[in-house]
């Protein structure tokens, strides 16, 4: 790919990325085909400290994983949420 492409992604989405996977980052894109790079910038980065967040407050509802849409397991961490205050609701804590 161009570097020049290639340096457009990295000054675009380097806030998704911590400083020392940026060489890597680089590297790999530029030894990838051209036909990649409509792909590539399409993608759309999530936030980490946003993530973070996310799964500290409601990780255990399986929220942080519909955020970053990892559905396989949402439906089970919603199940779970949903035994655990049922069962409480039902023993009166």
């Amino acid at each position: 790919m161009e570097a020049q492409k290639v340096d457009m992604f990295i000054m675009t989405n380097s806030k998704y990325f911590e400083s020392y996977q940026l060489n890597g980052i680089r590297e790999r894109l530029l030894s990838l085909d051209e036909s990649k790079w409509v792909w590539i910038s399409t993608l759309q980065l999530k936030d980490p400290t946003i993530s973070l967040i996310i799964s500290i407050l409601v990780g255990h509802f399986g929220v942080d994983r519909m955020v970053l849409e990892i559905s396989d397991w949402v439906s089970l961490n919603f199940l779970h949420a949903a035994d655990w205050v049922f069962g409480h609701l039902s023993t009166g804590f």
